[in-house]
């Protein structure tokens, strides 16, 4: 996995983390206010950094896919030949 992107994913998942702690740290902070706007945005991060993650995983899946490939049709050319 890219390592750049793995750090992407990491960090949004910190950010959500970080966003519902301060969200809920917050004494004076309204009931509506934490459901409507923080809870939301750490959804959103969380979900941000699942699809990178996702996303990385499957572009090495087919990455290996294409290789694989690759090789078993030079195979069958040289193998294969008449």
């Amino acid at each position: 996995m890219d390592s750049r992107n793995l750090l992407r994913g990491t960090a949004l998942l910190a950010g959500a983390a970080l966003v519902v702690l301060v969200g809920l740290d917050r004494p004076g902070i309204d009931q509506a206010v934490l459901v409507v706007v923080v809870l939301p945005l750490a959804f959103m991060l969380v979900l941000s950094a699942i699809v990178e993650i996702l996303g990385e995983l499957a572009d090495e899946d087919t990455q290996a896919l294409t290789a694989a490939e690759r090789a078993a049709a030079t195979r069958r050319e040289l193998f294969d030949a008449p």
